[in-house]
């Protein structure tokens, strides 16, 4: 008898076939693994421009002098910030991107261009909580007199991949120059 060493053509068949299947595999998990760290690079970006966002509304707000109770709304607040500058500001939404204005006439309202402090934004709200009423009363109007106001609650939404997934923000502030000690119904 001859000995006759090699592979048979179904040895290697089956051998390229399980290759094939391994290499499918560590593919599909690398392509997920390049998927989720686009997706995590791409979450912490727009979390770092929310949160630059947030800080800057929160300094704006907490130093307002004057509110233009008016004009401010759940999309819009107008006021000054007197130790600053005697204009009006104004803190909106535009389109897709909350913008910060402060223009030297009286004319600095919500429709107006300003300075883009975070874009990808599919909703804002401002919310006013009232210290003159029941504390847990949050409006979408603030009250009449800035003393009266003790608290602003600001959310925004902003959008990951293209619209497909959202990420909610929120903060609250509460303005430091309305002559409230120490929170509502407290006054100096």
């Amino acid at each position: 008898m001859k000995n006759e060493n090699g592979f048979t053509l179904i040895e290697i068949i089956i051998s390229l076939v399980i290759v094939g299947i391994m290499a499918s595999i560590v593919g599909i998990l690398m392509v997920v693994g390049v998927q989720e760290y686009a997706f995590s690079k791409e979450n912490v970006a727009v979390s770092q421009k929310a949160s630059l966002a947030l800080k800057r509304i929160e300094k704006e707000i907490r130093g307002l002098t004057v509110m233009d109770e008016i004009n401010s709304d759940a999309s819009c607040i107008r006021y000054k910030i007197e130790t600053l500058s005697p204009y009006y500001r104004a803190i909106s939404i535009r389109g897709n991107t909350i913008e910060l204005k402060i223009l030297p006439d009286s004319d600095c309202g919500c429709s107006t261009n300003g300075d883009v402090l975070v874009d990808q934004v599919s909703s804002f709200v401002l919310s006013y909580e009232n210290s003159a009423s029941d504390p847990s009363t949050v409006s979408s109007s603030p009250p009449l007199k800035l003393s009266d106001l003790s608290e602003i609650r600001v959310l925004f939404t902003l959008n990951l991949r293209s619209g497909e997934v959202t990420k909610s923000f929120e903060v609250r502030i509460n303005p430091r120059n309305n002559g409230n000690l120490n929170g509502p119904g407290v006054q100096l």
